[in-house]
C-alpha cells in the first residue's frame, strides 16, 4: 500500500505535463525491463510457462484498466478525495469473494468494508464540487481494481508470483504500446522526469509483487 501512495503522488505530479496513455505505457516499459534484467536471466524460459494464460492475459488487461481509469480520476480530481473514492474496491471484494471464490466474509469484516464505502459516501457526496467525470472514472477505477485482485486470488493457487508479475508486465507493455504514436508528443522529458518514471515503474513492479504474495 505504501508503494502505491508513492506510485500514485509521483503520478499526480507527471500528469500535467505527460499524456495517460504515454505515461502508462512508460510505467510498462520500467517494469518489463527491470524484471527482464533482475529475474529473466535467473529463470530462463520458467518466466512465461503458465497453466492458465487466457486467465493470466485477462488479469493483466483488467489492471491496465485501472492504471487509465485512476489517472484519469487523478487528472481531475485530488490526490486524496481519488485515493479514498478507490477505496470502494475492498466492499466489492468483500462482497464477491464469497459467491465467486467460495470464501467466507465474516460479519466483522463485511462491517469494515460497509464502513469504508460510507468513508467513500462522505467524500464523493453530491455537492461535493468534485468532477462528476472524475468520479466515474475512480468508481470504475475500484470495479477494474477488485476485478484484478479477485482474479489474483483465483490464480495464486497454480501460478508462481514472478510469473503473474511477468505477464501483467509483458501484456501491459503489448497492450499500451499500441496507442504510444497517437500520443508521443509535448515536451521531450528531464532528467527528473525520467527518474520520476523508473520511480512508477519499480512502485509498480514491487507492489504488485507483494499484493500477489499476500
Amino acid at each position: 500500500t505504501l508503494l502505491f501512495a508513492v506510485h500514485d503522488a509521483t503520478s499526480k505530479y507527471l500528469l500535467p505535463f505527460f499524456a495517460i496513455p504515454l505515461l502508462v505505457w512508460a510505467r510498462y516499459v520500467v517494469h518489463l525491463a527491470l524484471m527482464l534484467v533482475a529475474v529473466a536471466p535467473r529463470l530462463g524460459r520458467e518466466l512465461f510457462v503458465t497453466r492458465r494464460p487466457w486467465l493470466m492475459t485477462w488479469r493483466a488487461l483488467t489492471l491496465v484498466g485501472v492504471s487509465l481509469l485512476f489517472q484519469s480520476a487523478l487528472k481531475a480530481l485530488p490526490l486524496a478525495e481519488t485515493t479514498a473514492i478507490v477505496f470502494v474496491t475492498p466492499l466489492i471484494v468483500a462482497l464477491l469473494a464469497g459467491p465467486l471464490l467460495g470464501e467466507k466474509t465474516g460479519r466483522l469484516r463485511l462491517a469494515c468494508a460497509v464502513a469504508g464505502f460510507l468513508g467513500v459516501l462522505l467524500v464523493a457526496h453530491p455537492g461535493s464540487g468534485l468532477d462528476p467525470l472524475g468520479l466515474l472514472f475512480a468508481l470504475l477505477s475500484a470495479l477494474f481494481n477488485a476485478i484484478y485482485q479477485l482474479l489474483s486470488r483465483l490464480l495464486v493457487a497454480t501460478e508462481r508470483t514472478v510469473v503473474m508479475i511477468y505477464y501483467m508486465a509483458f501484456v501491459g507493455f503489448a497492450c499500451t504500446s499500441l496507442g504510444v504514436p497517437w500520443f508521443w508528443s509535448g515536451p521531450w522529458p528531464g532528467y527528473l522526469d525520467f527518474l520520476l518514471v523508473g520511480v512508477l515503474g519499480l512502485a509498480g513492479w514491487l507492489g504488485h509483487s507483494l499484493l500477489t504474495l499476500a
